[in-house]
This record gives structure tokens, C-alpha cells and sequence, in this order.
């Protein structure tokens, strides 16, 4: 009976300590003000750019929170590997082409993960930081 008692305490600790150190890198992310340079192009012709101020922890959020303020139109569809733009714009919403090859990119001189991976990963997995800039362009 000790034995068990034992090994069940021992069970809720490592519960406690797992959910303790997920709580500690949620806190450890960089949420708070941040100020995130968001530029759109269409066909290398700058449609749209501007510094806001954002807590999103992920780019994602902050695109949605942008559409949500009317600050921009956006389109996104649902995959297995997270949401991805289909379109994007400020007063007119430019939408991908599939059939001309014509698809929605980004990338950023200066995220954090962007640099280090060499490619910006999908916008609901990418942690935004304060002074990220972000280039989104649609084109070939």
C-alpha cells in the first residue's frame, strides 16, 4: 500500500512539473507591446506598409487581429499544417492564382526564426517578436 501511495505521489509530481515548465515557456514568449512592420506587395509594387503595435504572440494572430480591426482584408484556408493566405490586401483583397502560379509568400529580414531556418515557417506556428518586419508578396 505504501509502495503505491509512493509511486502515485511520484506521478502527480512529475504532472505538476510538466504543467509547471509548459506555464514558464508561455510566459518566457514575448508577449507585450510590439511593434511588427508589416509591408504587402503585388507584382513587387508596394500595396500597403505600416509599423503596428500588436500582443499576438504568433503572426497569425496578428494577421487575424489586423483583418478584425478592417486595418486589412484577408483570406485564409485551413490545411494540416495550419491556416495559409489565399488572399491579402488593404483596399482591395488580391487573391492567389493557382492556375497562373501566382501564390502568397512571406519572409522577414529579422525574425529570430526566419534567419535561422532560412524560411519563415506558417503563420500559425511563426512566434512574432518586438521589431519583426514582415514582406508578403504576391507573385510568382
Amino acid at each position: 500500500m505504501k509502495k503505491i501511495r509512493h509511486i502515485l505521489l511520484a506521478m502527480l509530481f512529475l504532472v505538476v512539473v510538466v504543467l509547471g515548465y509548459g506555464w514558464y515557456q508561455d510566459q518566457q514568449r514575448d508577449e507585450g507591446n510590439k511593434t511588427i512592420e508589416v509591408t504587402i506587395k503585388v507584382d513587387e509594387e508596394v500595396i500597403y506598409t505600416d509599423s503596428v503595435q500588436t500582443d499576438a504572440a504568433r503572426l497569425g494572430d496578428l494577421l487575424a487581429e489586423l483583418k478584425q480591426q478592417g486595418e486589412l482584408l484577408l483570406e485564409v484556408e485551413e490545411s494540416a499544417y495550419g491556416r495559409f493566405i489565399t488572399g491579402m490586401g488593404k483596399d482591395q483583397l488580391y487573391r492567389q492564382d493557382t492556375a497562373a502560379g501566382r501564390y502568397w509568400t512571406y519572409s522577414s529580414d529579422n525574425n529570430a526564426t526566419c534567419v535561422a531556418d532560412g524560411y519563415c515557417s506558417g503563420i500559425d506556428s511563426l512566434d512574432i517578436q518586438d521589431g519583426d518586419r514582415f514582406v508578403f508578396t504576391l507573385g510568382q
